[in-house]
């Protein structure tokens, strides 16, 4: 969570919201680690537990998300995960599964 907070910082977000699903286990607890390393980010930080997050995030512009149902249906995405990897985990051991 740290590099979340760290990548957000050094492209300028003003605000991040975090939509969680609330029928999955322990979202209630991510919810709140989320907020709790949030606190040293610097960044106005939201986390709502909604019914069905897939059905939210569709209809936005800017999401972030790994879930190829929600990239192929919403506005626009951004692979935080890729940018957090290439800038952050520079050692790692990345295996191209699209070849």
């Amino acid at each position: 969570m740290n590099l979340i907070g760290k990548f957000f910082n050094k492209y300028n977000a003003q605000n991040l919201k975090f939509y969680l699903d609330a029928p999955v286990s322990n979202s209630g607890n991510l919810k709140y680690r989320i907020l709790e390393h949030a606190k040293t980010w610097g960044i106005e930080t939201e986390v709502e537990l909604v019914k069905n997050a897939d059905v939210v995030l569709e209809k936005l512009d800017r999401v972030v998300s790994s879930d190829a149902v929600i990239v192929d249906k919403c506005i626009s995405y951004f692979n935080v995960a890729r940018g957090i990897i290439e800038e952050y985990i520079k050692d790692c051991n990345i295996v191209n599964l699209n070849k």
